[in-house]
Parts: structure tokens; C-alpha cells; sequence
């Protein structure tokens, strides 16, 4: 298969592997290193009295995982109510098996207690089993191991809280478990509902044997990881207390399941590619990356999908790819076209690099590059720790303000701009109503002091117009924070805006003071705004107070207004409510503001009722 560099995916041919790069020196490592096949084994343990509905229940399970274990290229045996002799031979015998490169799997499913597992027979009757002592049977196995126990209390494995242990927190293993230390495992018609989902997950529907998809592979790559399997029960089955699977490590991106046999001693990466979404972006031409690290490089690895058609214009991508060699900390890479078929431009808005294997996610790189005739490739710098920014979005809280277009911005310093950096997060709605969002970027090169920011919609989607209300942006380099407001609206007439970025912040502590008169308070929610001599700023909400009534009669009530706009001097306020509630008519006596940045203390002497659905009652500033 395309895409994957010696064990996987390295052509045997000499004249394309001198194509691509491939060292002479590597190829008898390739012949001899290659998995195409991993090993399983599958256990389960039932004393000879268990209800009928319990055996029938483990036999589903392990005909289930067995059918999985095919789909993803691992060799099942198994171990049905072994005793404790033959099943330790068992696992001597996957030890046996498996080599330095393969991945095994061991599946068990029993009854289970915090300490460890019924996990073989003695008599009659299961014997108990410590995870003490499974781990070091399973050490015996060279690779790396990914374990799978559907019993109760089975998170103990990971981390018992009960005995302070944490057995199979150790390198080399991939753990999950069908529930948290303190919780039962629970059957289901046709096997256990946690088991059952985990097959589906990484392959195998027992209701839908022919079909091959893999819903836990939410990028697309064709991979599942321990964390894409357990995120895709936890979606399935949040809302029940009483079972929620767990898995080591928590945040793993390291492939266990998929189309090819994972190998042990290989280095994965995750290799996400947004093509720009523009006249002539997509392309039919082989698009290869180069991932150079500060130890090695990857050599060039084709980024292909078999029967599909990738580089589409707008679409985004994941590629899974490999090397033998530890290329150490990305510092840059290189993409390249062999500018072939009948469209053969193509234009890279973005690339996002995950090292699958340390579970290291590189922030998404913005490219905005075309590659064509004269130009076929191009090397791209991550510079993470000069020049990184946190952009912090919170988009204005009115009808219709959020987007489902994608968005973003250029930043502008003393000594240049930058490219065009989307802010996008995978698997979440971004730019929501009302939302605060932070996004980090890693620009290229060095843009001198912050002056300026454009902020950009394409227009897509179904609802492609937005507005936000401010944007914040920290230079991580200097820790200095820079401001913009906005307000206003980004739509077909007017897909972007330039704003300028300001160190200054203008804060104001403010306490309204309800009036000494019957009805005078209000359960209505109630917003205040501040006029100056050369500005305004927005309507600011009065938050809410868990711990009292607010805005109850002869009461103060605060709030904070803070503003990168210079209103100037005080003048006036604006105070309203939206009048919700009973009696929701308000009566303010006195506004007390404090401006932060000069100490100055301006009083507002208002002692007016404010009525109706959001109908401004204005004040004078006294002194």
C-alpha cells in the first residue's frame, strides 16, 4: 500500500525504491523486519455451574473479538476455561510466537475484583489471578502488547486506588478496560455491550459482518489508537453511571488496529493535509512528504488513499505513514508533487504532523503554497518555540453570529506578515454564539512586534456569516498580549477586516446600587455600558451570583468592564435589563465606577426606574 515506508508500504522494485529514496543499507532490514501478521490470544474463564446466559455470553465474545482480531490482520488462539498450568503455557506459547517487531493482543473476558481476575479454572471453580502476577507472564512477550479486559473493576489494571497500584502503566503496553476500578462490567444480548463496541469500533459488526468501516477512526487514516476505541464507547455510553471504559495511556495516537499489521519497531506519524478550497487547488498528481527531524529524516513517503480520490479541493485528510529510523524532533518537512495526471497543480493551505509513536501533536502549520510547473516543491519550517502565538476568538453573543465557515487570520509586525493560519480544531464546532475559543499557531519566520491582525471567512457552509466581538493575541516568545475589538460582521460583502492590535486595556470596576424602594429589585438579567468623551463600549452583562439574590432591594451589585477601546474621559452611563422575571422592573439608585488604570472614581447619581424589554435608561457622570 501507498503511503507506507518499509514494513508497510516499500515497493520490493529496485528501480522505484531508488525513486523514493529507500537506503540500500535498509533493504535486507525490510526483508527481514516486515509484519504481516500479528498474534492473539483470546481467554475466558466460567466456573461449570455459570448461568447458561454467561456462557453463552463469553462464546459470542470471543467469536466477536476473533472475527476483529481477523479484520486487523492478528492471528487469534484461544483459551477457554483453561487451568492455571495450560493458560500460562498459552501465553508462553504468543511469547514464543511473536517477535521483536510484531504487536500482540490478549483479550480477556471473566469476572474480576480490584486485585485481578477469575481467570482460570481450578476445579469447578474460576482461581483468582493477580494483575501482578498476568504482568509478568505477558512481559515474557517481546513487541509491544495490547491488552483488552472486559471484567468488574477491570480499570484496576490501569490504576487501582484501593492498593495505590498502577501494574499496566508501563512501556510498551496499550491497555483498555471495559470500566473504572470501582465499577461492574456488564453483559449484553449477543456478548458484552463494551466488547461488542470495541469490535465494531476497530472493524467488525457481529449485525454487519460484511461491513469493513471502522467508525473509532475519526481522521480517516484507516488506524484506530486505545484512546480512539475508548473515546468511541464513551460517545456510545456517557450517559450510563454504572460502566464507562478506561484505557493506558489516556491520549494515545499509536495505531493498534487497522489495515496493515502494526510493527512494533516502526515510527509512525499522522500526517493531516488541507488542500485550500479554491479554483484549480485540488490535484491529481502523487503529493509525497519529506518529515525532517534534528536526528534524521523520513526520505520521501507517498500520501495516498487506495480507491479514493485524495487532494479534492476543500478536503482535509489524515495519511498514517512509517519509518524505521528515529528522525528525532520534527523541525521541518518537505512536500512535493510529481506534477502528474490531468490537473496536476495543486495548492497546501495546511499540514498538521502528529508523532503517533511519542504522542507528540506539532501545531498545524498554514502553507498557502501552490505546487506546479516550476515550483514542484517546497520545505516548510515549524519554528515552535520563537515564534508561537495564542489566539484567543469570542465570538459576539446575537442571532446568527456563529458560522460554519472556516476562518483566518494573518498577523502583521514590524518586520512582516505571516501567512494565512486557519483556526480550526478536529471534531469540534468552532465559532459557536457567545463562544470563547483559544487557538495556537507556529508562524514560519520572525514578524517583529505585533501592529495588526486580519481575520478572514471563506464563506462556506450552510450559514457562512459571522461576527465576532474581540480577538486576543499572546506572543508566547515575550508573554506580551495584544487586543482587538470588532463587533461588526464578516459575510459575501465583506469577507475579511484588518484590526489594529493594542498592548492597552481599559478597566473598570463598577457597583450599581439598588434604590431603597418598594419593588425595587428585579429578577431580569441586567447589562451596562459606559460613555466617554471619544467612545462607548459594549453592553456588559451584571453576572450572576451563585451565593445571593442579585439586584435585590437597598443591594450592590458588581460587575468589571474591560475594553481595548480609549472611551476617553467618563461622561455617562447606559443601563437595561431584558426584562424577564416577575415584576421586572429595576430602580437604580447610584452607579459607583472605578477606572483601574488611573484610580479615578466617577459617580453616576441615576435614581430612575429601568422598564421594558431592553430600553435603555442613560445617566449623567457627576463629577
Amino acid at each position: 500500500m501507498p503511503g507506507f515506508y518499509f514494513g508497510i508500504g516499500a515497493s520490493t522494485n529496485a528501480k522505484e525504491n531508488e525513486k523514493n529514496k529507500i537506503p540500500g543499507p535498509l533493504f535486507g532490514l525490510l526483508a527481514t523486519s516486515r509484519v504481516t501478521e500479528n498474534y492473539g490470544l483470546i481467554i475466558t474463564a466460567s466456573s461449570s455451574d455459570a448461568p447458561s446466559e454467561e456462557v453463552t455470553r463469553r462464546t459470542a465474545n470471543r467469536n466477536h473479538v476473533a472475527e476483529m482480531f481477523k479484520r486487523n490482520k492478528i492471528t487469534p488462539s484461544f483459551a477457554v476455561n483453561y487451568t492455571y498450568s495450560q493458560l500460562k503455557s498459552a501465553v508462553e506459547t504468543l511469547a514464543g510466537k511473536a517477535k521483536s517487531n510484531n504487536t500482540s493482543y490478549i483479550y480477556i473476558n471473566c469476572h474480576g475484583n480490584p486485585d485481578g481476575l477469575a481467570i482460570f479454572l481450578n476445579g469447578k471453580e474460576t482461581g483468582h489471578l493477580s494483575y501482578s502476577e498476568l504482568k509478568t507472564w505477558l512481559d515474557k512477550i517481546p513487541g509491544k502488547r495490547v491488552l483488552m479486559i472486559e471484567s468488574c473493576h477491570s480499570g484496576a489494571a490501569i490504576q487501582n486506588p484501593y492498593a495505590g497500584t498502577t501494574v499496566f502503566k508501563a512501556p510498551n503496553y496499550y491497555v483498555i478496560a471495559a470500566c473504572h476500578p470501582e465499577s461492574s462490567a456488564w453483559g449484553g444480548e449477543n456478548g458484552g455491550i463494551i466488547t461488542n463496541d470495541w469490535c465494531k469500533g476497530a472493524g467488525y459488526d457481529y449485525r454487519y459482518p460484511n461491513s469493513k468501516n471502522r467508525p473509532a477512526d475519526t481522521n480517516n487514516d484507516g488506524y484506530v489508537s486505545v484512546t480512539d476505541l475508548c473515546d468511541y464507547t464513551e460517545r456510545k455510553y456517557n450517559s450510563i453511571e454504572y460502566q464507562n471504559d478506561m484505557c493506558y495511556p489516556e491520549k494515545s495516537y499509536f495505531p493498534v488496529f487497522g489495515d496493515t499489521a502494526i510493527n512494533a519497531n516502526l515510527n509512525y506519524y499522522i500526517v493531516e493535509i488541507r488542500t485550500a478550497d479554491e479554483k484549480d487547488a485540488g490535484t491529481d498528481a502523487d503529493i509525497s512528504i519529506n518529515i525532517h527531524g534534528d536526528k534524521d529524516e523520513t526520505g520521501f513517503i507517498s500520501l495516498d488513499t487506495v480507491n479514493h480520490d485524495d487532494f479534492e479541493r476543500g478536503s482535509t485528510k489524515s495519511y498514517l505513514i512509517s519509518t524505521f529510523k528515529d528522525i528525532g524532533t520534527i523541525q521541518s518537512f518537505t512536500i512535493k508533487s510529481d506534477n502528474k495526471g490531468k490537473d496536476p497543480g495543486f495548492k497546501l493551505e495546511r499540514v498538521k504532523i502528529t508523532d503517533a509513536t511519542n504522542n507528540k501533536v506539532y501545531p498545524a502549520i498554514s502553507c498557502n503554497q501552490w505546487l506546479q510547473s516550476g515550483h514542484l516543491s517546497h520545505q516548510f519550517f515549524l519554528n515552535m518555540s520563537s515564534h508561537r502565538y495564542y489566539i484567543t476568538l469570542t465570538m459576539s453573543d446575537v442571532d446568527g453570529a456563529g458560522t460554519d465557515a472556516d476562518i483566518n487570520v494573518m498577523l502583521h509586525g514590524s518586520k512582516g506578515n505571516s501567512s494565512y493560519y486557519s483556526l480550526d480544531t478536529e471534531n469540534y464546532d468552532d465559532f459557536e454564539r457567545g463562544t470563547t475559543k483559544q487557538y495556537e499557531i507556529a508562524v514560519n519566520k520572525d514578524i517583529g512586534i505585533l501592529q495588526a491582525i486580519t481575520v478572514k471567512s471563506d464563506n462556506s457552509g450552510k450559514d457562512p456569516a459571522m461576527s465576532f466581538k474581540q480577538i486576543v493575541v499572546k506572543d508566547v516568545s515575550n508573554k506580551k498580549v495584544y487586543y482587538a475589538e470588532y463587533g461588526g460582521w464578516l459575510n459575501s460583502s465583506k469577507p475579511s477586516v484588518k484590526l489594529t492590535l493594542t498592548n492597552n486595556k481599559f478597566v473598570y470596576n463598577i457597583t450599581a446600587r439598588v434604590g431603597d424602594k418598594s419593588d425595587a429589585g428585579t429578577n431580569a438579567d441586567v447589562d451596562i455600558k459606559l460613555y466617554g468623551t471619544t467612545g462607548e463600549t459594549d453592553f456588559v452583562r451584571f453576572p450572576d451570583d451563585p451565593n445571593r439574590d442579585d439586584f435585590e432591594r437597598n443591594s450592590d451589585n458588581k460587575v468589571v468592564v474591560s475594553t481595548t477601546r480609549d472611551i476617553g474621559i467618563l461622561r455617562g452611563i447606559g443601563i437595561r435589563h431584558n426584562n424577564a422575571g416577575k415584576g421586572p422592573a429595576l430602580y437604580i439608585s447610584t452607579v459607583t465606577i472605578k477606572e483601574q488604570n488611573t484610580g479615578n472614581t466617577y459617580r453616576c447619581y441615576l435614581n430612575s426606574w429601568i422598564e421594558g424589554k431592553y430600553k435603555e435608561v442613560k445617566g449623567i457622570i457627576a463629577n
